[in-house]
């Protein structure tokens, strides 16, 4: 091997062990496990062995300079104990081969920790660091050579020892911002775990809220048969909207407790609360529901929130001035319970249609987008399908499919 490719050999046996720790890095700060600092110096001490172990005659000034990349860096990763160590093992190595007086490397290093520890107790400040470093070490140079050829020469092994210490420093660098990137990427995305959260409550507590609103305003004290009727009605709304905040509390996927339930009977309810709402917009219904009774394994709450926010968006799609109506149907198919649910309001744009129940998007000025967000993912739990369509003569549909329980 000629000088240059010598030297290149030793750069990696230095750098090598340094690449491996800030991979072991990146993943433990990807995988949010914490780092263990006897890694790094287990790093280090692995470069000064290799550097060490296979030392080239032709080179052993270069070796030389390149141990102190390690200690470079035990300094910059604020190590107290790890560049001592390291200290002496660069002083007994440079005594051995270079024989340079121990008095002397003894003086040098312990400056070059006076400095750091200078450092150590104020802010860091790396670059004045590395600069003082650099000058003191190239000082040496000058002091310990005699001969003009050999200064050239060992100026040159210097510079290229200059460019490892940049590269090695341009690493860690890159490895920080990297990490940095990982910590803020997480944090944005409990961030906006958070949000959705807060905007489920909001959207998912409306309803019931709005249907007690509405049963309070027409409720007359004074009138028996309006307690018969309405109060049962805002306890259910209530004990719904208590069943919500318990999982978003917990501000986790939602949860189903399935039990057997009559599905004709579950469509009933819903269009029972919206009666008041329906007969103020003057919107007419058509329930067609099959015959036979439905069982389905299922979770009867979850389900009335996915019906209820179906048919409040059919409502709400229905413009005033147009005689509003809306089809509901229910019949068996392949084994599935299949309930259409049908509107002729306004009808979903073809770019919006290919958009809907992702998380926030929405079309409405206060909506949250997550109402059909919200309605997949329950009906996913029950291993069902729910597809939205435009219908041919206007309108949309809104297609779910739901297993039977044989």
């Amino acid at each position: 091997m000629n000088l240059l490719e010598v030297v290149i050999v030793n750069t990696i046996y230095c750098l090598f062990p340094l690449m491996m720790y800030l991979f072991y890095l990146l993943f433990n700060k990807n995988c949010e496990k914490k780092e263990n600092d006897l890694i790094l110096d287990i790093s280090l001490l692995t470069s000064l062995y290799l550097l060490i172990r296979f030392t080239n005659e032709e080179v052993v000034y270069f070796n030389a300079l390149l141990l102190n990349i390690p200690l470079v860096i035990s300094f910059l990763k604020r190590r107290l104990v790890t560049p001592i160590i390291i200290s002496i093992i660069i002083i007994m190595y440079t005594q051995n081969y270079l024989s340079i007086n121990i008095t002397y490397l003894i003086i040098g290093y312990s400056l070059y920790y006076l400095i750091y520890y200078y450092f150590y107790l104020r802010k860091p400040m790396y670059k004045q660091f590395i600069s003082i470093f650099l000058i003191l070490k190239y000082f040496n140079i000058i002091i310990n050579i005699s001969s003009f050829y050999l200064i050239f020469e060992n100026t040159l092994l210097y510079i290229f020892f200059v460019f490892s210490l940049s590269l090695a420093f341009k690493l860690f660098n890159v490895c920080e911002n990297i990490t940095k990137y990982y910590i803020n990427k997480r944090e944005i995305e409990e961030d906006k775990k958070v949000r959705s959260s807060i905007f489920r409550i909001t959207h998912e507590i409306k309803n019931p809220i709005a249907v007690c609103k509405g049963y309070l305003d027409m409720f007359d004290v004074n009138n028996i048969e309006h307690s018969k009727k309405y109060v049962p009605i805002m306890k259910s709304e209530i004990n719904r909207t208590l069943l919500l905040l318990q999982d978003f509390l917990a501000i986790s996927k939602i949860k189903v407790e399935k039990d057997y339930m009559d599905v004709n009977i579950l469509v009933e309810d819903v269009m029972n609360n919206f009666n008041l709402m329906l007969k103020e917009k003057n919107i007419k219904t058509n329930i067609d529901l099959v015959d036979d009774d439905i069982y389905i394994l299922g979770d009867y709450n979850r389900l009335m929130q996915v019906l209820m926010n179906v048919i409040k968006n059919s409502i709400e799609a229905i413009p005033s001035e147009k005689a509003g109506n809306i089809s509901i149907k229910t019949d068996i198919n392949n084994n599935n319970f299949y309930l259409e649910i049908s509107d002729n309001g306004v009808g979903i744009k073809d770019e919006v249609l290919k958009k809907i129940g992702e998380p926030f998007f929405t079309t409405k000025v206060n909506g949250t987008g997550l109402g059909v967000s919200l309605s997949k993912q329950i009906i996913k739990a029950h291993d069902g399908i729910i597809n939205y369509e435009n219908n041919t003569m206007g309108g949309t549909s809104v297609k779910i499919f739901l297993p039977i329980t044989n």
